[in-house]
């Protein structure tokens, strides 16, 4: 199967790393006063999706929002960031809204605190600007949709009522509070923790007895084609069709957790696209996840990575 057309929708999210080696306590209060080295900003969210199956090979459009540029610094450095990346900016949609940006401050590569700076919301009008420039997209020519739901506004019934129509596969990414929005998709990928409250279940990654019957009536019950519940350092469950298989991950030294489903996610998509059936895709996403934690800050995983990995794991 040649290069696939992807379509990554959802909630756009600008990752900020301040970072510094020294510090010491402040006078003023218990709290340390970093010397800052760098300022690393980074695609986060459905962009980090899209970023990583661009990085991947992929071929890849992608939609949400931002705040305009004249509305604070956050989007000017997202749009940067996109240019960076050499991704199509035409699908997003500029509003008067912040940007959702995390900013971490890492002392010594250890994360000490976290700044959010976000709306949690989109307006209508913004809605309706999404819901027009997908209304009018060439479906024939997209061959998997990947929802990235952070659940910041962009995933709502209109947008997933249009994709769904399309006939195209869809692959979400969910939050259980937009259960409702995900009926009838080709592949739900909920990490343990959403798995847990999707289901109303106490699955824990050191006992998953009885996970399998679960994860089938909940498959069936959102009428899934596929339900793939990451575990972690466990690996993934892969429910394919009622045929339940856990695949293992791949142990390595953890640098940072930060970004990992997102690059599992863009792994998974990635391969699916391919025309890779899902235990073979989940296998590499697997893969890929085990790059990204061994990486510091939020970041892309190549196909060179990947296959130097794998190389590297077979001549053990």
């Amino acid at each position: 199967m040649g290069k696939g057309k992807l379509l990554v929708i959802g909630d756009l999210i600008l990752d900020e790393y301040i970072v510094g080696e020294d510090y010491r306590m402040s006078d003023e209060a218990p709290v340390p006063i970093v010397k800052v080295d760098k300022f690393i900003p980074q695609l986060g969210g459905a962009a980090n999706v899209a970023n990583n199956i661009k990085a991947l090979g992929g071929d890849v459009l992608l939609c949400g929002a931002i705040g305009v540029v004249d509305y604070g610094r956050s989007a000017v450095r997202f749009i940067e960031e996109m240019e960076n990346s050499k991704l199509s900016t035409f699908y997003i949609v500029q509003g008067s809204m912040k940007t959702t940006t995390k900013s971490r401050v890492i002392i010594q590569d250890h994360q000490v605190v976290r700044f959010d700076y976000e709306d949690g919301y989109i307006s209508q009008s913004i809605k309706e600007e999404i819901i027009e420039k997908i209304k009018y997209l060439d479906f024939r020519k997209i061959d998997l949709i990947v929802v990235s739901d952070y659940r910041k506004g962009v995933i709502c019934a209109e947008v997933m009522d249009i994709l769904i129509s399309s006939g195209v596969k869809i692959v979400i990414d969910p939050k259980p509070k937009n259960k409702h929005l995900y009926y009838n998709t080709f592949c739900m990928t909920p990490n343990l923790k959403e798995f847990n409250v999707f289901t109303g279940s106490a699955f824990h990654k050191n006992n998953l007895d009885g996970i399998e019957d679960v994860s089938e009536k909940f498959r069936v019950d959102l009428s899934l084609d596929n339900l793939v519940v990451t575990l972690g350092e466990k690996g993934a469950l892969c429910n394919v069709d009622g045929c339940c298989k856990i695949i293992s991950s791949h142990k390595v030294e953890v640098a940072n957790t930060i970004g990992a489903g997102d690059t599992f996610l863009s792994a998974l998509c990635y391969q699916i696209s391919e025309g890779k059936n899902i235990l073979d895709a989940v296998k590499i996403a697997n893969i890929a996840a085990a790059i990204a934690i061994s990486k510091k800050y939020t970041g892309v995983c190549t196909i060179d990575e990947i296959e130097k990995y794998r190389n590297s794991f077979y001549e053990r």
